[in-house]
């Protein structure tokens, strides 16, 4: 029989037995490091350039892009608030053949936290 520590990349299912302690609904704790799913920018020309680099893959400039598409305009509003505030906002993307932070990510959404307010989610 083969045993099995650790996370399996390639695995689409996994069996475990746990030893519980009291009633079977638990809490669970869990620490990253959001810099790794995308970009911190605390300015407003960071924000600027981040939207032009991901965002106008056609040569649009900022203001362009920004009157044509509603969706970019209220994630660049909602963003550009956070960082006038005096805070900053990670910008990136997770999908689900990504590492398994990714995956979770990109499966649940952003849990609440009282670390981080959650601006905008969205799924392709």
């Amino acid at each position: 029989m083969k045993v099995r520590r650790g996370f399996v990349s390639n695995s689409s299912s996994s069996s475990f037995v746990l030893g519980l302690n009291g009633e079977p609904e638990v809490t669970v704790v869990f620490r990253v490091d959001l810099s790794e799913f995308g970009e911190v920018i605390d300015t407003k020309e960071g924000l600027d350039r981040y939207f032009v680099d991901e965002h106008s893959w056609d040569g649009k400039t900022l203001l362009e892009l920004l009157e044509e598409d509603e969706w970019y305009k209220e994630k660049y509003g909602a963003a550009l608030k956070h960082i006038e505030g005096g805070k900053k906002v990670v910008m990136g993307t997770v999908a689900t053949d990504d590492d398994h932070w990714s995956a979770f990510f990109c499966s649940n959404g952003f849990p609440e936290s009282d670390d981080y307010v959650i601006i905008q989610q969205a799924s392709f």
